[in-house]
């Protein structure tokens, strides 16, 4: 009887762990994914500003459904306190971002490469850098769940 209350209580915790462990992974990797895109498109438009190199364009805009669609994931996976803040932090920042470049695109036409080089210095770069310091935020948020999720079973269970 013993060993039958052990064998539950160990499937038990293994299916709590792993119910933990999968809904902030995947937020995680969702992160990841997101800071991989914009990292993209942030070298799409150095590349779209020093070379005039025009497939850049499709490069930011294709890839922009690709973000959306990571984002949708995390959105529809929150788990933890403070993550809904941040996530929505993140689509709004990341709209800033993306019309930046918009401006960009009407700002070159009439601006040198050194001008539009300053633009992006001052403008375009700074939010991606917080677009993806949004993104490691809600990484950490769900690692930290993580970690103390497990803690907190694994004392539970003791």
């Amino acid at each position: 009887m013993i060993g039958l209350i052990s064998s539950f209580n160990v499937y038990r915790l293994s299916k709590e762990i792993d119910g933990l462990i999968t809904n902030n992974y995947k937020s995680i990797d969702a992160s990841n994914k997101m800071i991989e895109i914009i990292e993209t498109q942030d070298k799409a438009i150095l590349q779209y500003i020093v070379f005039q190199n025009k497939s850049s364009i499709d490069t930011i805009y294709n890839s922009n459904d690709e973000l959306y669609k990571w984002l949708n994931v995390e959105r529809n996976n929150i788990t933890e306190v403070g993550e809904a803040n941040v996530t929505n932090k993140i689509g709004d920042d990341y709209l800033l971002f993306i019309k930046s470049f918009s401006k960009i695109q009407e700002y070159q036409e009439v601006h040198s490469n050194n001008e539009n080089i300053r633009f992006y210095n001052s403008r375009v770069s700074p939010l991606a850098v917080k677009t993806k310091d949004d993104l490691v935020a809600l990484s950490n948020i769900n690692e930290k769940a993580m970690f103390n999720g497990r803690n907190k079973i694994g004392r539970a269970h003791v």
